[in-house]
């Protein structure tokens, strides 16, 4: 593999969190469900392809089922789950994931399987990256965790365009590390146009994840 060139903890504490949609639990900002429509536009402009009529005409019954029973369905919420929709992927007869968008990654960070969960993750971060970064020869070294209690560190090693890294992941029960989205944030860095990863949180358990400039990173938060 040649030099394996080994991410340290300190290099992983810049995590790219966009500071969008911080209103999705806003009960002053609800989403009518004429709203979702136009919250649907917002995001295919921003160039998130794969919204459908299926997933608008779902979020619409969801803000008309809060209008009827009394609780908020925020404008942010809305867009959180049409994103989620959108990227969070698939599971084929096999239970092997695959990606459902080149645009948005949608990571749910409680495991399926212990042992599967980061390559996901990579497979995910190449479909997102469409080519211009590709990661592969994802390995993960179980010898230094405790499968039954959850917890120890996971050795996890893989390629990015060829290029051999290595890092420790910390094992938390059945839960993603997120310092291994900050080490890929780190690396995957475009020397050309700038672009790189960018994350944010859906609100519950999981991570809406980008590969973009960081002009477009700068409109999204400006436009969500």
């Amino acid at each position: 593999l040649g030099e394996v060139k080994e991410i340290q903890q300190e290099q992983r504490e810049r995590e790219q969190v966009l500071d969008a949609m911080l209103w999705m639990y806003d009960e002053t900002n609800p989403a009518l469900p004429d709203d979702v429509p136009v919250i649907a536009a917002q995001l295919k402009s921003l160039g998130i392809e794969g919204i459908t009529d299926e997933h608008v005409d779902e979020m619409v019954s969801a803000a008309n089922d809060a209008q009827m029973y009394g609780y908020v369905c925020s404008r942010g919420m809305v867009a959180l789950n049409l994103l989620s929709a959108v990227g969070m992927g698939m599971y084929d007869d096999s239970f092997v994931w695959h990606p459902s968008s080149d645009t948005v990654f949608a990571l749910d960070m409680e495991l399926f399987g212990s042992e599967t969960l980061y390559g996901d993750f990579f497979r995910g971060l190449n479909a997102i990256c469409r080519g211009e970064f590709v990661f592969s020869g994802v390995e993960e070294d179980y010898g230094q965790a405790d499968l039954a209690e959850g917890v120890g560190v996971i050795g996890l090693s893989f390629l990015m365009n060829g290029e051999a890294y290595a890092i420790d992941a910390v094992m938390m029960q059945d839960w993603f590390d997120t310092g291994v989205f900050n080490a890929a944030a780190e690396i995957a860095v475009h020397p050309d146009n700038g672009k790189r990863l960018y994350a944010m949180y859906d609100g519950m358990q999981g991570l809406i994840i980008f590969y973009n400039t960081p002009e477009w990173a700068a409109r999204f938060e400006a436009e969500t």
